[in-house]
């Protein structure tokens, strides 16, 4: 719990698959949460893998299971025509990579660059891959597979 704020959370790691980028499947709960629409695990719960990209009045936003959001902001409308943007605060590219829209989220030089995999419309996650391009989660609609 949270004295400043009352909120109050929990996380679990429930499952670790190892390899060259292991998969992890972590969830959170936290009071925060509860205005947001239910995910699959039930209301105020998340998870690492549920991500959100979406359209706003100044480019695009990613939200992750956490309820971080980042902001990738288009006020020159240059996306269209450069197919990229870059927000470099928070380490992650957003670009078109053919049909879908991508975000690459990177970390430090020794760890795996995750890729976020979304639909032309920047709805739902259809996969995550690693740098390698090793597909480390999937979703459809919401709920993970």
């Amino acid at each position: 719990m949270d004295v400043a704020t009352d909120e109050r959370f929990t996380a679990a790691h429930d499952v670790e698959v190892a390899g060259i980028s292991p998969l992890i499947f972590r969830r959170v709960y936290n009071t925060r949460f509860l205005d947001r629409p239910s995910s699959v695990l039930g209301q105020g719960w998340v998870h690492a893998i549920e991500v959100a990209l979406h359209r706003d009045l100044d480019g695009f936003v990613l939200e992750g299971h956490d309820g971080d959001r980042v902001e990738f902001d288009d006020v020159n409308l240059e996306f269209n025509t450069r197919g990229t943007l870059l927000n470099s605060s928070a380490s992650m590219e957003l670009r078109r990579e053919g049909e879908h829209l991508v975000v690459d989220h990177w970390h430090d030089v020794d760890e795996p660059v995750q890729k976020y995999v979304f639909d032309p419309f920047g709805r739902n996650v259809h996969y995550i891959r690693d740098h390698s391009n090793e597909i480390i989660g999937a979703t459809t609609r919401g709920a993970a597979l």
